[in-house]
């Protein structure tokens, strides 16, 4: 009996040995495990780090790009309005008065009405510098912007207070004068007659309101433009 109690104690101590072998190499594993999964993660980390940096860095490159195009596209927008204004002002300077108003026939014919009746007897160049003020109020800002409105505008020419203007016959010059203001360019007439907005019977004094300044004398008839 003594012998088999022996031998089983021996038993247990062996198998108490073994399972703690088992457990000791168990723990031994996970731990090797464990660590190459803290390996593989800090790796990963890493790996993600340069891509986060690379993509920072692709980011500031963007917005380095987008700053220039957006520098890029202001230049070309200012440089497109630049041209616009440019090709305003040729249309506006280069271009026939008569296509850029675009007269009606009656428009025209109370034209020559007041044409008649304010340089009738007067020489043709007079002529058409009376028509060039008319003109060159309509096609300022400081008038009205149409022809039969810059004409009867209260208190601007005589015919049209006092009423003469409807019973004028116009003379075939007066019509002449004004195909021929209305073939012209803005930068022709202004070189001509120079940019007059008024006139009045030729004086003595050359003086006509305190905006104003005298140009030169036509006929019987003084030219007068803004200061």
């Amino acid at each position: 009996m003594l012998n088999d109690k022996c031998i089983m104690t021996k038993l247990v101590n062996v198998f108490c040995v073994l399972f703690m072998f088992i457990l000791l190499i168990s723990f031994v594993d996970k731990e090797h495990n464990y660590n190459k999964t803290v390996d593989e993660l800090n790796y990963k980390i890493e790996n993600y780090s340069d891509k986060i940096d690379r993509l920072q860095t692709n980011l500031m490159d963007t917005q380095d790009n987008l700053s220039v195009l957006k520098t890029n596209y202001e230049c070309l927008s200012n440089s497109f309005d630049l041209l616009s204004e440019q090709v305003s002002y040729i249309e506006y300077n280069y271009t026939d008065l008569g296509t850029i108003l675009n007269l009606s026939e009656n428009d025209i014919d109370y034209f020559a009405k007041l044409l008649y009746r304010e340089g009738g007897y007067e020489p043709f160049e007079c002529k058409m510098s009376i028509c060039f003020v008319v003109l060159n109020r309509v096609l300022s800002d400081k008038f009205p912007n149409t022809i039969t409105d810059v004409i009867n505008q209260e208190g601007q020419f005589d015919p049209v207070t006092s009423g003469t203007i409807n019973s004028a016959d116009p003379s075939d010059d007066c019509y002449y004068a004004i195909d021929m203001v209305l073939s012209m360019n803005y930068c022709e007439l202004k070189d001509r007659f120079g940019d007059v907005y008024f006139f009045r019977a030729a004086t003595d004094e050359k003086v006509f309101g305190s905006n104003t300044k005298f140009k030169q004398t036509i006929g019987n008839t003084d030219f007068y433009e803004y200061k």
